[in-house]
């Protein structure tokens, strides 16, 4: 039920942005706004006609792919390293007129900076002359600290999309942070925006596939202190408690108990993370404890509900049309295979920033509109890539599908695969028939890679159901015994007979 309402949620908000920059679009051609209505609607629908031709097409192919995987994974990393490159480019040739952010140029040069309640302001600002001290007081050095902390970022986030989604749904994502204009700008201006994204991304990429056992339990909880740090630096921090909490709540754990006793062990990680950070506060200022917390929770109250323009970038023309273009796959390729949708989390951190953009609760200096970009460049790559996955066919050996059911060839015997601690059942005939694996995973922890999945198997223990049906009766061992016992020295096994007993012959 929860996966059709965030559906919901984001078919209205993608719906409504489509026809607001259509509609800007044909005002700035000298037509009515309505025609963007009209032209969003014709838009949708050969979005729709697209995506089944596009899950059609990738059904008839699918077994090509599988053939020739590493000519598909090195033409992957080949279109990876060029949006990279070019990005990088880009970035290059923008340096010379890049002048905004003077103001944390400035701020950096003073003799002390002064004490800032933002954390992440502050910390900016310690880094920024740290590189000055190392590599002069120049502007441009800041600019390039700017951008390696952008592609650095926008790196490892590509990696983690992949991990979660795909590969063409990480490709498309680091196409719009690598390329898009509005990353490029915001990579050739001082902010402390780029090093909260970089803290982001690795953070997020900490998160593992999944909390069974003690060791990840203790990651759990250790999850939960850096979530703690990132959301005390800023309240956009806490975003990562959406898939932390997500990958925890929607476990197959049969137990509610289990569910609820992992969740509090993250939260418990937050609590005591924030009381340690509040406690170094008290410690470098020296202001008592209690101005400490209310400063902080006075930086992040919410006001007035109204509507800001969180959403830069989208009223550019290309730009706006390809990422919008993008996201409106996602409406239909969720419903190829809801069991199998990657867009939850990320809508759910969406809605997150636009409420509350909406009461002011994020600082002038980090407003949430670039993390709101980030989240969007992730949607549009991921509705794509839903019309890939959905589709599938299942591999041989090396492939696990979104399920946690992963086919064998009937030549794998079934002791090699209750190694990987499975649950086995046989589903073919005689002579071609396959063998399945349950291994227990989440739909979003399954991977297609090989080492993926046999990490998967592995780390799931094996559950036996109890037999339905009738059993023979348990063997009982008989032993010949008497009521009367004889003593050793009575006991005579010669019989005295009669002559004439003729009964023996």
């Amino acid at each position: 039920m929860v996966r059709y309402l965030i559906w919901l949620v984001y078919t209205i908000m993608t719906g409504c942005l489509a026809v607001g920059v259509t509609s800007l679009l044909c005002i700035r051609a000298g037509m009515d706004a309505y025609w963007g209505i009209f032209f969003a609607a014709l838009y949708a629908m050969a979005a729709a006609v697209g995506t089944g031709l596009l899950c059609r097409m990738m059904s008839g192919i699918a077994s090509f792919i599988d053939r020739n995987r590493s000519l598909f994974v090195l033409l992957e990393a080949t279109l990876a390293v060029t949006f990279v490159v070019v990005g990088f480019l880009f970035r290059i040739e923008g340096i010379e007129n890049a002048s905004e952010g003077e103001n944390y140029f400035l701020l950096a040069l003073e003799q002390e900076i002064p004490k800032i309640v933002h954390g992440a302001v502050y910390l900016y600002l310690q880094m920024l002359r740290g590189v000055f001290t190392l590599f002069g007081e120049h502007f441009a050095v800041g600019i390039w600290v700017q951008i390696i902390l952008q592609m650095t970022a926008s790196v490892i986030l590509y990696f983690v999309v992949r991990r979660l989604a795909g590969a063409i749904a990480a490709l498309i994502s680091l196409g719009f942070c690598m390329c898009a204009p509005y990353m490029v700008g915001h990579a050739l201006m001082l902010s402390p925006e780029m090093l909260y994204f970089c803290f982001l991304a690795a953070a997020l990429a900490m998160i593992p596939a999944g909390y069974t056992g003690w060791r990840k339990l203790f990651l759990l909880f250790f999850t939960g202190i850096i979530i703690a740090i990132l959301g005390y630096l800023d309240v956009t921090g806490l975003l990562l408690l959406i898939p932390v909490l997500g990958r925890v709540w929607c476990g197959r754990e049969d137990r509610f108990s289990e569910k609820m006793r992992r969740a509090l062990l993250c939260m418990t990680g937050l609590c005591v993370g924030f009381a340690g950070c509040i406690s170094v506060d008290v410690f470098l200022s020296g202001a008592p404890m209690q101005k400490v917390a209310r400063a902080w929770l006075l930086l992040y109250y919410p006001s007035d509900f109204q509507v800001p323009l969180v959403v830069e970038g989208m009223a550019s023309d290309l730009e706006g049309i390809m990422l919008l273009g993008f996201m409106v796959f996602g409406i239909f390729s969720f419903w190829r295979d809801p069991e199998k949708e990657r867009m939850t989390a990320c809508i759910a951190a969406v809605s997150f920033v636009i409420l509350a953009g909406c009461y002011g609760i994020f600082t002038p200096e980090m407003s949430g509109s670039f993390i709101l970009y980030v989240l969007f460049a992730v949607l549009a790559g991921v509705g794509v890539g839903q019309c890939c996955y959905a589709a599938s066919s299942p591999h041989t050996v090396d492939a696990m599908d979104d399920a946690g059911i992963q086919t064998l060839e009937s030549g794998r015997s079934i002791e090699q695969s209750m190694e990987a601690g499975g649950y086995v059942e046989e589903t073919g005939m005689e002579g071609g028939g396959s063998i399945e694996i349950w291994d227990g995973c989440l739909p979003e922890e399954a991977e297609s890679d090989a080492e993926d999945a046999g990490n998967f198997l592995r780390e799931k223990t094996v559950k036996y159901i109890e037999n339905p049906l009738p059993l023979p009766k348990k063997h009982v061992k008989r032993v010949l015994e008497y009521t009367r016992t004889v003593p050793l020295e009575e006991e005579e096994f010669d019989h005295a007979v009669a002559s004439d007993d003729d009964f023996d012959i």
